[in-house]
């Protein structure tokens, strides 16, 4: 899971690259020379060590079927978009297009699209397969805690914690503005159940979480 949150994290920025790119440009038609602006792109990470690694995890145990099956056409989806994303950025930075009429930044855009739309679409099944391992370790990690220390201060943060990113991850954003409110709800009722928890022990701890319950007021 670690090798997998690097690469993730890591190559986060082809996805704010194309974010940016498409800001400014028609993706249908491509860059015309007549734009108002020309923002250009992101430059891109070096990757390759957290490719190498995840690649090694995809076989390693235990295994997440569909999590590991992902992970090669992501990679290969990345690797096929990141060059095309590093000449760009290059293009744009020197402002080449001043000079060529914009010919080149055209001729990317056949490239760059497809490749863009490739490795977003990847991305988009990766994510959900990862949350959903991710929740199992968490929830995994959870019960042991619980099973070494019982439910006290460490299990109860944890658990606040834990119920927590459900509730943001449905929160709308410019990928997923609607927001799906039946799901929101029913994470909304789990954090509120957690925090509820966390009230009590610190009524009857007092000083347990060392400011901690105050959070989820604020």
């Amino acid at each position: 899971m670690n090798a997998y949150v690097g690469l993730l994290n890591r190559t986060l920025r082809a996805s704010e690259s194309m974010v940016r790119y498409r800001s400014w440009v028609n993706m249908r038609t491509g860059p015309t020379g007549h734009e108002s602006i020309v923002y250009g792109l992101y430059s891109l990470y070096d990757v390759r060590d957290e490719i190498a690694k995840a690649k090694a995890a995809v076989d390693a145990e235990p295994r997440m079927a569909e999590l590991d099956a992902a992970i090669p056409p992501y990679v290969t989806a990345y690797e096929t978009l990141a060059p095309l994303i590093a000449q760009a950025n290059g293009y744009y930075e020197r402002a080449d297009y001043k000079v060529d009429k914009m010919a080149e930044g055209k001729t990317l855009h056949v490239k760059l699209a497809p490749a863009g739309r490739a490795f977003l679409e990847e991305r988009a099944k990766l994510e959900p397969l990862f949350a959903r391992e991710k929740l199992k370790g968490d929830e995994a990690e959870l019960a042991l805690i619980e099973k070494r220390e019982g439910r006290k201060a460490r299990w109860v943060v944890a658990n606040v914690m834990l119920r927590t990113r459900p509730v943001v991850e449905l929160l709308p954003r410019e990928a997923k503005p609607i927001v799906d409110l039946p799901a929101f709800d029913s994470a909304l009722a789990t954090y509120a159940s957690a925090v509820r928890s966390m009230d009590e022990y610190a009524a009857a701890e007092p000083g347990s979480f060392s400011g901690f319950e105050g959070r989820p007021v604020s």
